[in-house]
């Protein structure tokens, strides 16, 4: 999702990442790809075009997709 997930103002200490981190007692890596201001739609492109160049596919076990506000007018 967008400004939900990007946590800008968050400790990290607090953001969902982390805190899905703990739960999973770390046995996996948890990255935030969020993007304030971002529909599924640029979320999608960015998943498709930047992310996947910077983590090899292989390495993807999860996408957790949150839609928030941005997609209200698709």
């Amino acid at each position: 999702g967008g400004s939900t997930t990007a946590q800008a103002l968050v400790d990290d200490n607090y953001t969902w990442q982390s805190i899905l981190s703990n739960k999973l007692d770390n046995r996996f890596a948890v990255l935030n790809g969020g993007i304030s201001g971002q529909s599924s739609l640029g979320h999608l492109f960015s998943i498709e075009k930047w992310h996947s160049k910077s983590l090899p596919v292989e390495n993807v076990k999860v996408i957790i997709y949150y839609f928030g506000i941005n997609d209200i007018q698709l």
